[in-house]
């Protein structure tokens, strides 16, 4: 019996004219999305490469250690095609020194003007608008429509029981909303690894099966809220409007109100609140260099070269104050960045916290934890970009302890490309070395090739680690529960609203 109504319903779908227009109105969008998504993909590849090639030339150039800084990227995701997730908001590179306690990242930003008026566009945009609505049309009116037209009285008396209408509506709904999900995604595939010329991974193919399988999940709620309103209903056109009234607070009203009504719970303050604190900050230490500078005057006589924030050439006298300076100076400003770190830190929780009351919200509708799986999925969750972030800050507690293992804030080496030992030993010999630079037709800006910089395979490298796909499981099985979990409680409400319709 399952498998006549099976086919009956199949037929049905898949000769409607709302199924052949939804199914080509989604390909001809995800299409048209990938060919720009990948062309945006491609440029992200080609800047992520360049940057890092430009990073490392910097660190071989570098003359002095305070000048060190260390840019550190975030690869661009494959399957931020089909999710981008907070990357739409958020950056992915980070400037890493000792001055400062990274707490936010550069944003990339796309040459494409195409997604300078569409920033928030992605594939699981389509499924989400299109293929929701598609699925509600096909069982908005599975019940009450076929008891308008006297089939479905017809089709009980004969002996069919009310499950296997149900089931077999369901199956044959999920059937046909597969396919344009199914096609939809191989089309992408294809014209990614055919015409943007892109490999894809074993691990990224396994990342797309599993968000192919969450959004059938996701995409199934949708086709029991249909059969579940037909159950409740019995005209057609009731049911059409309660679903699309669904659809429309569902997809639309609370993914977009909770930010809003989040941020309005948890009353975060605004970033200009942060800034004025981080100023005061900056303030105080200031006052101390200012005091210091009064009580330690620039030392009478000598000469001093300094060109591009490094002491090229300069009188042993200048060359001590410098390093007396600077061995009060770094304490301070280590000190200092981790004074605004500690504001920074008490912001980025009480982000959190609205983050988590946002969330939290989001999960009365079940696009919620399917944003959350597919941003996971796609590594461009929040929790992936506050774990690049974490790491940008280990990097940079890496970097302290090589310049601790150097005695880089004791040495000559932190302002200048000489050490005591090689440094000038007098005033003449600076004059002299002056004149035979002079004599070479060589400016101060010029001298930097007769000296060696900081060894750049010294200095600790940075590697991004992505998070592993069974750790987002792990971390986001609330997600894949609430989507298994909703479509049993609505297939079992469907069920009972049914068994108990008036067919008559």
């Amino acid at each position: 019996m399952i498998r006549q109504i099976l086919i009956k319903e199949l037929r049905s779908n898949l000769t409607n004219l709302r199924f052949i227009v939804g199914c080509i109105t989604c390909l001809a969008l995800v299409l048209l999305i990938t060919i720009v998504l990948a062309h945006d993909f491609k440029s992200a590849l080609k800047t992520h490469s360049d940057a890092i090639a430009s990073n490392e030339n910097a660190l071989s150039e570098v003359m002095a250690y305070q000048n060190l800084e260390v840019k550190i990227y975030k690869p661009p995701q494959l399957l931020g095609l089909f999710s981008q997730g907070v990357d739409k908001e958020v950056g992915g590179e980070v400037v890493v020194n000792y001055k400062s306690s990274p707490a936010e990242a550069k944003a990339y930003r796309s040459p494409n003007p195409l997604l300078a008026y569409f920033p928030h566009i992605d594939l699981i945009l389509i499924f989400k608008v299109i293929l929701t609505l598609l699925a509600l049309m096909f069982t908005y009116n599975s019940i009450s429509g076929e008891k308008e037209s006297g089939t479905l009285s017809l089709m009980l008396a004969n002996g069919i029981s009310r499950a296997h209408v149900l089931l077999g509506k369901y199956l044959a709904g999920a059937i046909s909303f597969t396919l344009p999900l199914i096609l939809s995604l191989l089309a992408a595939l294809v014209y990614i690894t055919t015409v943007g010329g892109l490999s894809i991974s074993m691990e990224e193919g396994i990342r797309l099966l599993f968000l192919t399988i969450f959004s059938f999940l996701f995409l199934s709620i949708f086709l029991l809220l249909g059969l579940l309103l037909s159950s409740l209903t019995h005209r057609s056109f009731i049911t059409l409007l309660l679903a699309l009234f669904c659809w429309l607070f569902i997809v639309i009203i609370i993914p977009n109100g909770s930010p809003i009504v989040a941020a309005k719970i948890k009353n975060l303050p605004p970033r200009s609140t942060v800034d004025r604190q981080i100023q005061l900050v900056q303030d105080k230490y200031y006052r101390q260099f200012r005091d210091w500078y009064r009580k330690n005057p620039w030392p009478a006589g000598g000469t001093n070269y300094e060109w591009d924030n490094v002491v090229w050439l300069s009188s042993p006298n200048i060359m001590e104050y410098t390093l007396k300076t600077w061995e009060f100076v770094v304490p301070q400003e280590l000190q200092e960045a981790q004074d605004i770190w500690r504001l920074e830190e008490n912001y980025l929780n009480q982000v959190q916290g609205v983050i988590g009351m946002e969330r939290l919200l989001s999960y009365l509708s079940p696009v919620g934890p399917y944003e959350e799986l597919t941003d996971a999925l796609a590594n461009k969750d929040s929790h992936a970009y506050q774990e690049f972030l974490k790491s940008a800050r280990m990097h940079r507690e890496q970097i302290l302890s090589f310049y601790q293992d150097k005695g880089a804030f004791r040495s000559y080496r932190w302002f200048s490309p000489y050490t005591k030992q090689t440094a000038p030993k007098s005033h003449e010999e600076v004059l002299q070395r002056r004149r035979e630079w002079q004599g070479s037709g060589m400016e101060i800006k010029d001298v930097r090739g007769l000296f060696a910089p900081i060894n750049p395979a010294e200095i600790p490298r940075y590697f991004y680690q992505k998070e592993s796909l069974s750790h987002i499981i792990k971390r986001c099985l609330g997600g894949v529960a609430y989507l298994v979990v909703a479509n049993l409680i609505l297939f079992s409400l469907a069920f009972v609203c049914f068994s108990r319709y008036d067919v008559r």
